[in-house]
């Protein structure tokens, strides 16, 4: 080992702890959660039962919008709320991790069909502009047939009669997710990974005062908050058998049940395509019936997912090449993901936020652009039900490790390229990663020259993201890196084969992995890419 590694608190040193509120669930609102409550000066534990952003929040399409397709169902006000979020994240909490992607939306129609969308993208544009905090996109411009032609050769114009541009916010969800744990570490919040949550600990007068996990090593360990919020997501059904209202026996404890690994995808498929097998210079929203395909640049690669809960990749290829001159053959899709798919009662229906009994709080994530104003509301209602006076939230004004001083590091990147001794984009690319922080892995590259190298497998990253990924983001295993804090795994044609023996062999050298435990970790991944499946089945 290079460097003493920080070691994180064990569940027991967990139950030692007076814990105002106790988090359970490390996705982006769960996070976000843990981070708000800990600048309100509170003591705040987060738990997961796996890594940080392994659910909902690792796998979505990765863009950060600002409620356009909600607009007619969830109305101005929300729209308005999501917008300037959105504008949040950009602007001054996460600017090194959030960019602005331009999206074509190509219109089929006449003056009518121009008229309408007109007037919603105008409301929509008007809805978060105020003097105070103008927008920080641009508004979306309307643009002639040969526009379209010129922005993107690759649809087919048959039908296609002019089109909007428009901008949005997209960024690396588990990054983001990652980010937000750590920047909450940063201000003091206790948080612990891989440890399950078996039941919620219940007075005989029916209020939550904690839950008993699992320790992998001393087994299970009580844990008493006198606030519990679960941020849980697509998981909150295992978790509240009894439904959102109704949490089991009130006079004792809730049980509840081990969580399950899904083996296959459910829910919305994403398909990761080769950049040079669609051609435009512009992402692209394509209109399927009520649905939306989304067609969003990333990298060397475009992500296409949709509005719709397609759970079958051949289908969302089918709607995808319709809009196409040369379809895109399944052979060509080097990847496919999903995000697990919405359970419970109707979200356009249930409140983000809900208090089904005294001690218990119940958020649910509207979406990444969302994600910090749903902490918020969630650690309101908790300091309700802990009574006495508490700051309000100030994690408007709380940027996100990294975001300080990022623009000038910016500015500074054919100078820190230079430094670094490695070209200007390897530069933008770690720098929209890690953005200030990007001086801690110069200063590795600088002591060991040899992590300044490309990952063989996976030459868009570097040896040292694999060692800051192991030292400073707490990955422990070989999936963590390769799918959580890198995404190799869905940008390489194997799946991250390849790489998953140098990776393994860094993560090494950093964690104290024997041989045996280093070829344990290679054949568990690779059990699990070669069960990846393409675009014929799912992934």
């Amino acid at each position: 080992m290079t460097e003493e590694l920080p070691r994180g608190p064990t569940p027991a040193e967990l139950a030692a702890a007076d814990l105002d509120v106790l988090v359970v669930g490390g996705g982006v609102v769960g996070a976000g959660a843990a981070l708000d409550a800990a600048t309100r000066g509170l003591r705040v534990g987060l738990v997961d039962a796996g890594d940080w952003g392994g659910g909902r929040s690792g796998r979505t399409s990765t863009l950060v919008h600002g409620g356009l397709v909600d607009l007619a169902r969830i109305g101005v006000p929300a729209v308005a709320e999501l917008r300037r979020e959105r504008d949040l994240l950009l602007d001054r909490i996460a600017p090194h991790l959030v960019r602005r992607v331009p999206l074509l939306v190509p219109l089929t129609g006449g003056l009518r069909e121009r008229l309408a969308i007109e007037a919603g993208l105008t409301v929509y544009d008007a809805a978060a502009f105020s003097i105070r905090q103008p927008g920080v996109l641009p508004g979306h411009r309307q643009l002639a047939r040969r526009a379209v032609r010129r922005l993107a050769p690759s649809l087919d114009l048959a039908r296609i009669t002019g089109a909007v541009q428009l901008y949005e916010g997209q960024v690396d969800d588990a990054r983001l997710a990652i980010t937000v744990v750590r920047t909450a570490i940063a201000y003091g919040v206790l948080a612990v990974p891989r440890t399950p949550v078996r039941r919620l600990l219940v007075e005989p007068g029916g209020r939550v005062v904690g839950a008993v996990v699992d320790d992998r090593v001393d087994g299970p360990v009580t844990l008493r908050a006198r606030t519990v919020v679960l941020a849980t997501g697509s998981e909150l059904s295992q978790l509240l058998p009894g439904g959102a209202t109704g949490v089991g026996d009130p006079g004792g404890r809730v049980d509840l049940p081990a969580a399950a690994t899904p083996t296959a995808p459910t829910g919305t498929v994403h398909l990761v395509v080769p950049r040079d097998r669609i051609r435009t210079s512009t992402g692209l929203v394509l209109r399927e019936g009520d649905a939306r395909v989304y067609v969003v640049p990333w990298g060397r690669h475009w992500i296409v997912g949709s509005t719709a809960a397609w759970s079958e990749p051949d289908r969302l290829l089918d709607r995808l090449n319709r809009h196409l001159l040369r379809p895109v053959d399944a052979a060509a899709v080097e990847s496919t993901y999903a995000a697990p798919a919405r359970v419970g009662p109707d979200t356009d229906r249930t409140p983000t936020v809900q208090v089904p009994r005294p001690g218990l709080v119940l958020v649910r994530g509207s979406g990444l652009a969302g994600y910090r104003r749903d902490a918020e509301r969630a650690v309101d209602a908790a300091v309700g039900q802990l009574g006495g006076l508490h700051p309000p939230s100030t994690t408007t004004r709380v940027p996100l490790l990294g975001a300080d001083g990022f623009t000038a590091r910016w500015n500074q990147r054919h100078l820190l390229a230079r430094r670094a001794g490695v070209h200007v984009l390897v530069m933008e690319h770690l720098l929209r990663r890690y953005g200030s922080g990007v001086d801690t892995l110069i200063e590795a590259v600088r002591r060991r020259p040899e992590l300044g190298g490309s990952l063989s497998g996976a030459e868009d990253y570097l040896a040292v993201e694999v060692w800051f990924a192991v030292v400073h983001e707490g990955a422990t295993q070989l999936r963590d890196v390769l799918v959580r804090r890198t995404r190799i795994a869905i940008e390489t044609w194997d799946g991250g084969a390849e790489a998953a023996g140098a990776v393994a062999r860094l993560m090494g050298s950093e964690l104290g992995w024997d041989d045996a435990e280093t070829s344990r970790q290679i054949s568990r991944y690779l059990r699990r890419a070669a069960d990846r499946p393409g675009p014929a089945a799912g992934s």
